[in-house]
């Protein structure tokens, strides 16, 4: 890759030292090293910045004892195709001023075939600063007119989206505020943001290269990021046809916009391994390096190995939400777990009780979206009291979240339900039979919401077993009856199941801050005094599962026990911070932690809950622990 000019900026060697001929003895430095040095005498070469814009950063610059005690580099820059391809990348030496950016995207053009056309747009997070640079070196010679910087110049410069609203100059709102321009809804404006973060796993292997291992190891790793990308993406020089595949296949589905190619890549594409047509989302795997997450409203059996699904447009009524829940538990008889409805509704016009209620049942969704084609529903359109009521139902899943990933966990390797219908569980009860009002959240929670407007009563099953109240802990006293709960607006009824211990987690703004907080467990103990529980816990993103930690829980004779099975993945703190014990029905003298005493534990009489708090105990850290209570005999 030839550079822009002479000298490659930021050089790693140290300027030549020369005698000092005004002061005898003493010796000073030049700009440039031995190598560089006739870059005084050169003259600027076609489609590069001059000579007087590289006296901005000399020999070493930044890689004196001044600046830095290694040789390491602020960072690079990187020109990106909104697809994620890398085209080119540079060092940057102090800051990421315009002049170096414009240095950069010279270097780039620079390496292009003269028959590669530039795109109609170039989008930075300070394009309009380095617009007026860039007009303002090229109006006065500085850069010289070719046909490449004659294309540069008529280019589109925007601000990419994530950084427009810090841009208030008129200017920027109008003459590169990407949402002037239409066709760029359909660009990826901040893919360079989103690598930057992907990068910055590597930001201390980085910063231990010196110059130049730092520059081969960039070089490395970006081809390493572009090779899956242009193996699977890559797309031979044919033209599309106007009605791809459709007339060759036997069936073509009424699909939105009359042909497949409708809102999304041609499927007459050829990629390097097959047609668009046989590998839409395949690739998603090989171009994210993650799980990737694929939503369809259309699906079939088998496709929840690879699919999430929503059950399609419903209506804003109470009916609608009611028949919910019948979709979801079927779908997860289909296979079909990671399921959900479009909380609110998705036609008509919502209620601020509908929404309400729709997203305390939406709560317990494995896959939870508000979603509609309406007038704005999001809890922020409604009053303060029902942004309150909503704001509690979201932190409640949340909290569960734990719970949820292990649901999601044995889904996936033991083909189990994430919810379930209660005869299920209770076969032989004739009772649970067509309950649809009422599901099972895995085998241990129970969730009764209120489907009737303008009730404050829900009329709900409890199966034959022992059930407590969440969160009170509270035990319910009638069992295989139907009873009246009460439902006020504010309320979904929730119960946990005795004999399973539910894992928990304190909860965040969102689920990437919630996952270093400490855990909770909640052990609800059954009818012979005992309980078990499992959580697993990984990073959320590796494709392949082998870094991970599993742990298997049990509580028998007032003795909690941490089985901690697997413990690879070490990146999450782990720490158990709470735990609940319900159904503890004797008074509490002590409680003993790894055969320590712990003081900080206080028992609710009337509720006949145990709480051991301030723990901070690290799960990973042995492969047994425990926690005992001590009752008076």
């Amino acid at each position: 890759m030839p550079p822009s000019g002479d000298i490659e900026w930021g050089c790693g060697f140290r300027a030549e030292m020369i005698p000092d001929k005004d002061n005898p003895g003493y010796w000073k430095n030049t700009k440039y090293c031995p190598k560089h040095i006739y870059l005084e005498h050169i003259q600027a070469a076609p489609c590069s910045i001059d000579k007087d814009d590289y006296n901005v950063v000399d020999c070493n610059v930044s890689r004196t004892d001044r600046y830095c005690s290694r040789r390491t580099s602020y960072g690079v820059i990187l020109t990106m195709c909104n697809c994620g391809i890398i085209l080119n990348f540079n060092e940057l030496y102090r800051s990421e001023s315009p002049t170096r950016v414009l240095h950069h995207l010279c270097t780039t053009i620079n390496c292009l075939s003269p028959s590669v056309p530039l795109p109609k747009y170039l989008i930075y997070d300070n394009a309009c600063g380095l617009l007026l640079t860039f007009q303002n070196r090229f109006e006065n010679g500085h850069i010289h007119h070719t046909a490449r910087t004659d294309a540069l110049d008529n280019m589109i410069f925007l601000i990419d989206k994530f950084h427009i609203g810090n841009h208030t100059r008129p200017m920027c709102q109008a003459q590169t505020n990407p949402y002037k321009y239409p066709d760029v809804n359909g660009i990826n404006t901040v893919v360079c943001e989103q690598t930057n973060l992907k990068l910055k796993k590597y930001q201390n292997t980085l910063s231990s290269f010196s110059f130049p291992k730092s520059k081969i190891f960039y070089l490395l790793l970006f081809n390493f990021m572009n090779y899956p990308l242009l193996h699977l993406l890559y797309v031979t020089q044919r033209p599309y046809s106007s009605e791809p595949l459709n007339s060759t296949k036997q069936f073509t589905p009424d699909v939105l916009g009359g042909k497949l190619s409708a809102s999304t890549v041609c499927p007459s594409a050829q990629h390097a391994l097959s047609s668009h047509y046989n590998l839409h989302n395949i690739a998603l795997k090989a171009i994210r390096g993650k799980r990737p997450f694929v939503l369809s409203r259309s699906s079939f059996a088998g496709s929840g190995q690879y699919t999430a699904h929503w059950t399609g447009d419903n209506k804003s009524t109470f009916k609608d939400m009611y028949f919910s829940i019948s979709a979801i538990l079927s779908f997860n008889m289909f296979g079909l777990t990671n399921v959900g409805a479009d909380i609110c509704g998705f036609g008509l016009d919502t209620t601020e009780e509908l929404c309400t209620r729709w997203m305390q049942l939406g709560a317990f969704y494995p896959f939870m979206r508000n979603h509609n084609a309406g007038k704005d529903q999001d809890p922020a359109v409604f009053s303060w009291t029902a942004q309150q009521i909503m704001k509690q139902a979201v932190l409640m899943r949340y909290s569960l979240t734990p719970f949820w990933y292990t649901l999601h966990y044995q889904a996936t390797v033991s083909s189990k339900t994430l919810i379930q219908p209660l005869h299920f569980e209770f076969s032989d009860d004739e009772n649970t039979l067509g309950i649809d009002q009422q599901f099972l959240l895995g085998r241990a929670i129970l969730v009764s919401p209120n489907l009737i407007s303008n009730t404050t009563t829900v009329n709900a099953y409890f199966p034959r077993d022992i059930w407590y109240q969440y969160p009170s802990g509270k035990k319910v006293e009638s069992v295989g009856v139907f009873a009246n709960l009460d439902a006020p607006l504010d309320k979904i009824n929730v119960h946990i199941r005795g004999g399973f211990i539910i894992p928990m987690q304190i909860p965040g703004d969102n689920l990437m801050l919630s996952r270093g907080n400490p855990f909770i467990l909640i052990v609800a103990l059954s009818s012979f005094r005992n309980a078990t529980g499992n959580l697993f816990w990984d990073d959320g993103d590796s494709i392949e599962t082998k870094i991970y930690n599993y742990f298997e829980f049990s509580s028998v004779e007032n003795t909690l026990t941490i089985n901690a099975t697997v413990t690879n993945y070490t990146d999450s703190p782990m720490r158990l911070e709470l735990v609940r014990i319900f159904g503890v029905n004797q008074s509490v003298t002590d409680v003993i932690v790894n055969g320590k005493e712990h003081i900080d534990f206080f028992y609710n009489i009337s509720d006949q809950v145990l709480v051991i708090y301030a723990l901070d105990l690290a799960m990973i850290e042995q492969t047994i622990q425990t926690i005992q209570w001590i009752t008076m005999k």
